[in-house]
């Protein structure tokens, strides 16, 4: 599950024919050229396959064929949104690094030629017309290149009627049909331009895509150019190309992130006039006005309830005690809680955990955006509920020259997630989720990190993780972008990992992962009970 490319034949089953394996995390896109396979992912590596086995897999009845990469190579910083080729042979991929990079394959072994700043936003779209390459821009600036001066210096611009059509926003996708080049920009525009052959683009026609919808985002171009994708509001739209009608609306949360769309057969699709129903229960409503970035509970020991701790913008902390009573009366009032501020500080909260001490103190590690990390004793008290003591400071990105601290390569990408657990004093063991779906599982002493296992199972962005220990295991699950749910055990003899189960989560973009007696609760657009 971890960036499998699935080859189907929908006109003879779903069945799986064919794998193409060896990227981790979400794809964001595919290049097919020349007898080869080429993508893009989280982890930032364009990988290629041979893809001579999709000329047999019509007629295969037998199991899937399991295809390994030839091989891979990093030329981004950050995560590469687009790829395509020229006539050449060369492929050209681009993303949030503003920088395009172009390889060639020689002897099954890709090698880049050279790469190119572009610095005029993240590059979002990439296509080769001819000699041309149209290179369209966080900026909102669209360029065009001929491939063989792409080497050489030019400067990024756009003009001013294009940037007029567009209100000087970004274009989210190019889309070359015959000799039309039609744009889509996130300001809802939809332009149909023409090369004039001299280096330069001539505006035909702009119009909203959709004029039934003030506000429409469109993201991207159906594969066979029949549809407009895109958001409005917390809804999920298909657009008719040709006369800007709503032809379907799916609620699905809204625009949050990157989105690649694709038409496929129905299998276990919700049809029209049908749906599912979730009913959950709410216990207890706590209003914080201190805008929270992040939040984590710790259960009290014999029945004494819970510690919430809820971390904001402008080094705010809040902590609330909730006693069983106020889960029964469902009366915020009856719940007691504490506000921390750090002095003169305007960064916010970014993550923070808790270990337990005593059966009534407790630590909590908090982070703040401008690179420090306080400790902080949370202690209950039978008058007043709860209450913080400020234990310790660290300076760790904004002062390195007075910091002791360790420095481990995790991943190539990203890190998304953090989880803590405490065996003794100054020693446990951590696990660490990636942009690329990875979970990294390390021992801590004192100031030594040692890695014990890589967790490979999601193929999107991990976006949260917890660890528990049960007997002499590790016990680690965690949530991701992918909306599912895994859990491994770490055997601490062996060092040896085994899969528990993973659970296709009903709730969209699960952000956060609880574990309790009961399960693991997912949250996300709703909650989940695995």
């Amino acid at each position: 599950m971890d960036g499998e490319v699935l080859v189907t034949v929908p006109s003879s089953g779903p069945a799986v024919k064919a794998k193409f394996e060896g990227t981790r995390g979400m794809i964001f896109g595919l290049e097919l050229f020349d007898g080869k396979l080429f993508s893009i992912a989280d982890d930032r590596c364009l990988c290629v396959w041979d893809a001579g086995i999709l000329e047999s897999v019509f007629t295969s009845v037998s199991s899937p064929r399991v295809i390994s990469k030839l091989d891979g190579q990093f030329g981004h910083s950050a995560r590469p949104y687009s790829i395509c080729h020229d006539d050449s042979g060369n492929i050209y991929t681009a993303g949030d690094d503003e920088v395009i990079c172009v390889w060639n394959v020689q002897n099954d072994v890709l090698k880049m030629v050279y790469q190119k700043d572009v610095r005029m936003g993240s590059i979002r779209a990439l296509r080769v017309t001819g000699n041309q390459l149209y290179i369209s821009c966080g900026s909102g600036a669209l360029v065009s290149v001929p491939v063989d001066e792409l080497i050489d210096d030019f400067n990024v611009s756009c003009t001013s009627l294009l940037n007029t059509h567009f209100e000087n926003k970004p274009v989210n996708q190019i889309r070359s049909i015959g000799d039309d080049i039609y744009i889509l920009g996130s300001s809802g525009v939809l332009a149909l331009c023409r090369h004039d052959g001299h280096g330069s683009l001539e505006i035909v026609s702009a119009r909203i895509a959709c004029p039934h919808l003030r506000g429409f985002t469109p993201c991207s171009f159906s594969p066979h150019n029949d549809y407009i994708y895109g958001f409005h509001a917390r809804n999920f739209h298909v657009i008719d190309f040709r006369s800007g009608a709503k032809l379907c609306t799916v609620p699905c949360g809204g625009i949050h992130r990157q989105w690649y769309f694709s038409l496929l057969p129905n299998y276990d699709v919700l049809q029209k006039n049908q749906a599912r129903v979730d009913l959950w229960e709410e216990k207890l409503s706590l209003f914080n006005g201190l805008s929270p970035t992040c939040i984590k509970s710790a259960s009290l020991p014999h029945s004494a309830g819970h510690f919430v701790v809820v971390g904001g913008e402008k080094g705010s902390l809040v902590v609330w005690h909730i006693a069983p009573s106020a889960l029964v009366n469902k009366k915020p009032h009856y719940v007691r809680s504490v506000e921390y501020h750090r002095d003169e500080c305007s960064a916010r909260v970014m993550d923070l955990d808790i270990i337990q001490i005593s059966s009534i103190s407790y630590l909590t590690m908090v982070s703040f955006a401008d690179g420090k990390i306080e400790c902080l004793n949370l202690n209950l008290d039978e008058q007043i509920g709860v209450t913080i003591e400020e234990s310790k400071d660290y300076e760790v990105l904004s002062s390195p020259n007075y910091s002791i601290f360790t420095k481990e390569q995790i991943e190539r990408c990203g890190l998304s997630a953090l989880a803590y657990l405490e065996a003794e004093e100054g020693s446990g063991w951590l696990a660490v989720g990636s942009e690329s779906g990875a979970v990294t599982i390390l021992s801590v002493h004192e100031t030594t990190l040692k890695k014990i296992a890589t967790l490979t199972y999601h193929s999107a962005t991990v976006t949260d993780v917890a660890i528990r220990l049960e007997s002499s295991k590790l016990l680690v699950s965690s949530v991701a972008l992918d909306c599912r749910f895994s859990s491994f055990y770490v055997d601490l003899a062996t060092m040896q990992v085994t899969f528990l189960r993973a659970v296709p989560l009903g709730v969209r973009d699960p952000s956060s992962l609880l574990l309790t007696s009961a399960g693991a609760i997912a949250v996300g657009n709703g909650m989940e009970l695995v």
